[in-house]
């Protein structure tokens, strides 16, 4: 298991402009939680940033060479032909394309969870990007109906609950949001057959190991690990369970 509190990165925000980006606009902001830019190289280990587009921005359509998630949390804008009302869940599976991410007028900003470290995205108009395409199971999922509770209302709950974000399937892939009342034990879906699991704190705060996460704040548990046992802080919590599929591989 390791964490990382959103307070401990906010100064590490940076302009960022990937090589080979065709990107339309100015360049992103870019804030590093797991790992580190794309090198070229695969990685057996987590990858987690936070981008923020700026007004009108375009990240053209491409696909990488692992699966992925990304959580929209502010602002608005459009993936591919939908507009993406935040909170929204996307999840991909490797040499899978998609996009464009269009921010609207007020910018747009999402979080990109990956188990493993990708080798950098492949555009789609980029000269033999189809060479560069391996088989997969091509998943797609897009689930924006996500509401958070008010503050009052998430600290008043008397019981855990677990909403289904994505549906679990046979190869470990499936997302759920878990809500807690003040104080209360959270005990996470067992990663044990899965390629491991992201807990994103979206709203209040959660208690690891006696450190209190606030929301933003990150939790990588391998597929090794046992179910991980935390505490609502005192405010309550709601958090996303990002499970990937066993095999994540090209």
């Amino acid at each position: 298991m390791q964490a990382i509190s959103a307070r401990d990165v906010e100064a590490s925000r940076h302009i960022h402009k990937p090589d080979g980006d065709v990107s339309m606009g100015p360049p992103n902001w870019r804030t590093n939680y797991f790992g580190k830019k794309s090198d070229g190289q695969l990685k057996n280990a987590p990858q987690v940033f936070r981008i923020d587009m700026p007004s009108e921005k375009i990240v053209k359509s491409h696909f990488h060479a692992v699966d992925q998630y990304q959580v929209f949390v502010s602002g608005s804008g459009n993936l591919g032909r939908n507009a993406i009302p935040t909170l929204c869940v996307h999840y991909v599976d490797h040499h899978t394309g998609y996009g464009p991410i269009v921010a609207g007028v007020g910018g747009f900003s999402y979080f990109t969870f990956r188990a493993r470290t990708d080798s950098g995205a492949v555009y789609l108009e980029t000269p033999g990007y189809r060479e560069r395409l391996k088989p997969s199971k091509k998943r797609h999922h897009s689930v924006s109906n996500i509401v958070l509770s008010i503050d009052p209302v998430m600290a008043a709950r008397e019981v855990v609950q677990a909403e289904t974000v994505i549906s679990a399937e046979e190869d470990g892939l499936c997302s759920v949001l878990l809500r807690a009342g003040a104080g209360m034990t959270v005990t996470c879906p067992d990663p044990q057959g899965s390629g491991g699991q992201f807990v994103f704190v979206v709203n209040g705060d959660l208690m690891v190991d006696d450190n209190l996460y606030p929301q933003y704040s990150v939790i990588w548990v391998d597929a090794n690990d046992a179910a991980l046992r935390c505490q609502a802080g005192p405010n309550g919590a709601e958090a996303l369970i990002l499970q990937f599929p066993a095999d994540s591989s090209e």
